[in-house]
């Protein structure tokens, strides 16, 4: 329990400052809230370097203690050991010498803080806190001496803890590049890896085995790609219709609750509607990003940012997406479309593309193998984000009831002590 504590608002304990950077300034590292990792106060860029921005930042100094006013449920701040410049939606705060910059620091991640900061946010869409509500929120604080032993408990504890999530978060990865490594081997050479191989003569895929072809995908898939938004009806049988467009299209899933509709008449509806094992690819953005669609929640069409792709009797449509995935992961979709400008995906560069192409019925063994290997470890990599996400909750249960003394730092100091 917290002893000889006082209820004190946060403007008695600390000043805010608002001293902006200007042309001098620009050598100084500059932290905007992408920059900080929420909940843990880790920083996610390099700090040796300084940064381009645009607009106005302000300035903070070593000590000082910054604290996102944008959408504060993220829970974005650190206690800074080090000066430089940042974002605007920070609050920079010059404690007294009531209060410890790193004991501030955790106080304002804790779970009640963020909580009561954002039930005083305004805006919708951005959500923010203003320096007047947070000033007057009354906080316990502690003896300073007291102050440091629950500092010191804390980084002691939430480092272990810190450690253990990017030991799983290690994993995850090892575990993300064995599944793109499998869809890899099985989409280029095949099941039985003792058969003949043969040169493919296309530079990202290497050989592939003497019975498969190399086929253009537009000789083997009929490709559509969606229409341009219509906002007003152009006659009478024009229909309003939802339709789906890049966001919706993630790899291998495929978001199908669209409340986006736009005008459209019968043959455009004919031509650019979504069908159950339809092969969605991004023609913007991640170009190439692709989903089959596996249900269809009543009738929809395809936005200009996607390409609809159906399979002939020669392929199948599942077989594509795992190929596109691996053409994704060797960079050929960068080349292909001239990544230093704004990409784009054509229908006629997607037409071009060669690949290999097994006999049908090897394919469907293929997408059946793959299917089961990913299903293994997509179960796995969720199990291991569950224990990330208990990980973190008890991270800030930790936090919360070190600050609120209802963790007794005086066992903390005995055990340091013998």
């Amino acid at each position: 329990m917290l002893v000889n504590r006082e209820d004190k608002k946060i403007k008695y304990l600390c000043t805010l400052i608002n001293q902006k950077a200007n042309e001098t300034d620009n050598e100084k590292i500059y932290i905007g809230l992408e920059n900080v990792e929420p909940k843990t106060s880790r920083l996610l860029i390099n700090e040796d370097a300084p940064a381009e921005v645009d607009g106005q930042s302000n300035l903070f100094y070593k000590n000082n203690v910054l604290f996102s006013k944008l959408r504060p449920y993220l829970a974005k701040g650190f206690a800074a050991d080090f000066e430089g410049r940042c974002s605007g939606e920070f609050l920079v705060l010059q404690t007294s010498d009531k209060i410890s910059p790193n004991f501030l620091n955790y106080l304002m991640l804790s779970y009640h803080f963020i909580d009561n900061v954002n039930s005083s946010t305004y805006g919708a869409k951005m959500p923010r806190a203003n320096w007047d509500y947070i000033g007057n929120m009354k906080v316990v604080v502690p003896a300073i001496g007291v102050q440091k032993s629950i500092v010191d408990l804390l980084n002691e504890r939430t480092h272990k803890i810190d450690l253990m999530v990017e030991k799983k978060q290690k994993l995850i990865d090892l575990l993300q590049e064995k599944r793109q490594a499998i869809i890899d081997e099985a989409v280029t050479k095949g099941l039985n890896l003792e058969v003949p191989m043969k040169d493919s003569k296309i530079e990202w895929l290497g050989t592939i085995p003497v019975n498969w072809s190399i086929n253009k995908i537009g000789r083997v898939y009929s490709i559509d790609m969606g229409k341009m938004n219509q906002s007003e009806s152009k006659n009478s049988n024009d229909t309003y219709i939802r339709y789906l467009k890049s966001i919706n299209t993630q790899w291998f899933k495929c978001d199908l609750k669209s409340e986006q509709y736009m005008w459209c008449n019968s043959i455009e509806i004919n031509k650019i509607d979504v069908q159950p094992g339809d092969v969605l690819v991004c023609e913007g953005g991640e170009v190439g990003r692709a989903c089959v669609v596996e249900e269809v929640p009543g009738k929809m069409i395809i936005e200009k940012s996607l390409h609809r792709v159906r399979s002939t009797e020669k392929a199948e449509n599942k077989f594509l997406l795992y190929l596109l995935k691996c053409i994704a992961q060797n960079g050929w979709f960068d080349v292909l479309c001239n990544k230093s400008t704004i990409p784009h995906l054509t229908a006629e560069k997607l037409k071009q593309i060669r690949i290999p192409l097994p006999p049908l019925n090897e394919q469907k063994l293929i997408v059946n193998h793959l299917d089961e290997k990913m299903i293994s470890i997509d179960l796995l990599v969720s199990k291991i984000n569950h224990q990330i996400e208990k990980l973190q909750e008890y991270r800030q249960s930790l936090i919360s009831e070190a600050v609120t003394g209802k963790i007794d730092v005086r066992e903390y100091i005995e055990e340091v002590v013998q």
